[in-house]
């Protein structure tokens, strides 16, 4: 702790000041404490979401949904053409 304002930041000045003027000064003159609530600090630290094994890993699972659900779909329609097909061709053999 320390008197304030000390001798020292007079001099600075280069003032000629004698303690009487000093202690008025010191009377007249504010003075502000600053106190810190807490000295924790708070760090933030952003993560992401998905690691990227994770990103491959869902964007895998998708496509093979989509690619089976598509191989579905085309094994339904060749089935389609070929009860098509032996319909006509049974048609055109009466």
């Amino acid at each position: 702790m320390a008197k304030w304002p000390s001798k020292a930041s007079f001099r600075r000045g280069k003032c000629k000041l004698n303690a009487e003027d000093i202690i008025s000064y010191r009377k007249s003159h504010a003075k502000v404490r600053i106190f810190f609530s807490t000295l924790d600090r708070i760090i933030y630290v952003q993560k992401p979401a998905f690691l990227v094994s994770e990103i491959f890993s869902h964007l895998g699972g998708v496509l093979g949904l989509w690619a089976g659900l598509s191989i579905i779909a085309v094994f339904g329609l060749i089935e389609a053409l070929l009860y098509f097909i032996r319909n006509k061709i049974r048609d055109l053999s009466k």
